[in-house]
């Protein structure tokens, strides 16, 4: 095997992708006795990965983990329900505020399209004044806005007169 070979296998091997023949394959390597000096380091790192599997498992543990577990999903449960329960009650009761606020306003709003002129005639020239009044702002604001239009072109000639210059 050459050095190439082993890199990638250890690579693989630090990643957990290795296969029982690979790793069979690098330990026999490593237990070499011709073991070149860039894989002394390597060597060290990799036999106490392989003496790792050899440390036995107190009694019971399978046991206290499933009792642990068990209890921490119970506990989650309850935990996710009574976020769920908070949430639907928070979200009821926004509902019944703006339920709430929409009936108060309907009961203090006056009724829109209720007549405020008896006589016909009299509604037409109230109409035809705020109409005129209307038309002469429009046409104030008209007018300030050519002013300043023929102010924007003449700056914009000086402008352009100086920048042609």
């Amino acid at each position: 095997m050459n050095s190439k070979d082993i890199k990638q296998l250890l690579d693989a091997f630090y990643n957990g992708l290795t296969s029982p023949e690979e790793e069979k394959e690098l330990k026999e390597f490593f237990l070499n006795g011709n073991l070149p000096e860039e894989w002394l380091a390597e060597k060290v790192i990799f036999e106490r990965y392989l003496n790792i599997t050899e440390i036995p498992l107190p009694d019971g543990l399978e046991e206290r983990l499933t009792e642990k577990l068990s209890a921490h999903i119970f506990k989650s449960k309850s935990s996710s329900m009574r976020i769920y329960l908070s949430r639907v009650a928070s979200l009821a009761t926004v509902a019944l505020v703006c339920i709430g606020i929409f009936i108060g306003y309907q009961q203090k709003r006056e009724p829109m399209l209720t007549d405020t002129f008896q006589d016909p005639m009299e509604a037409a020239l109230v109409a035809e004044e705020a109409l005129l009044f209307l038309s002469e702002q429009l046409n104030t604001g008209l007018a300030q806005m050519k002013e300043a239009q023929q102010e924007i072109n003449k700056i914009n000639h000086i402008v352009h007169k100086q920048l042609n210059d």
